[in-house]
């Protein structure tokens, strides 16, 4: 049987590291996470003793029974993915997801990764997007949405921004060496994320009804932890996911 939940500010106790030693004790299973980079690097669990804690990486497999996995998210789209295949094995994944990583095609090459080492076929597959940053909220400029296809961007007039974190606004324009004054001649646009990265799913193979979305949007519930709502002192959700 396959178990996973998608935690939010329940989770942060107090610091992420501290918070997945608690969930670990109460589900008496240990838990395997990983550094992660915004990058396209899969890590696979090989043993109930592997410490994979300081490997830099964005999306986890996992074969092994009782043996739990997660990502910590604050806006970016947590990927869980599990089944099993013609031979009565199962298997887990969990994929982080941010703007540089579904631009690498992460769930894809993890999908892909499934079929070549493990002998999972898409139709053997499920998944389920949780709670993230919806396009209703994931506004950036063209230096950000200009790489995604047009079809996922929803462009704004030119000079016309939503300014939804002024200390995350004003941290991007330190960094770039710019002014407020600067963006009067720049473009915003609303990404669809979820929407980018449910059609590489679909162009995997994976049929609609194999995917399940969850629209919280976590910018707006105040449930589950915001990076762009709450900078510069945001916490971590957690997505995990194992069999038995």
């Amino acid at each position: 049987m396959f178990h996973y939940q998608f935690l939010g500010k329940e989770f942060n106790i107090s610091n992420t590291l501290i918070s997945i030693d608690s969930l670990s004790y109460e589900l008496n299973l240990p838990i395997k996470h990983v550094k992660q980079v915004h990058g396209d690097n899969i890590v696979v669990i090989r043993t109930k003793d592997q410490n994979v804690t300081n490997l830099e990486a964005d999306a986890i497999i996992c074969a092994i029974s009782n043996v739990v996995i997660g990502v910590k998210t604050a806006d970016c789209i947590p990927l869980l993915i599990w089944g099993v295949n013609q031979s009565g094995k199962s298997i887990v994944c969990a994929i982080h997801l941010g703007r540089k990583s579904a631009l690498l095609q992460l769930a894809t090459k993890v999908i892909q990764q499934l079929n070549a080492d493990f002998g999972f076929k898409v139709e053997d597959l499920n998944c389920h997007i949780g709670p993230h940053l919806t396009k209703l909220n994931h506004v950036s400029f063209e230096d950000e949405w200009s790489q995604f296809p047009i079809k996922f961007v929803t462009k704004m007039d030119i000079g016309t921004h939503v300014m939804n974190n002024c200390q995350l606004l004003q941290s991007y324009l330190d960094k770039n060496d710019l002014a407020i004054g600067d963006l009067s001649t720049w473009q915003s646009a609303w990404i669809d994320l979820t929407s980018y990265v449910v059609n590489q799913l679909l162009q995997c193979g994976i049929t609609l009804d194999k995917i399940k979305i969850d629209s919280t949007d976590t910018f707006i519930d105040i449930n589950y932890n915001s990076y762009r709502r709450d900078y510069p002192s945001s916490g971590s959700n957690f997505s995990y996911i194992w069999f038995d």
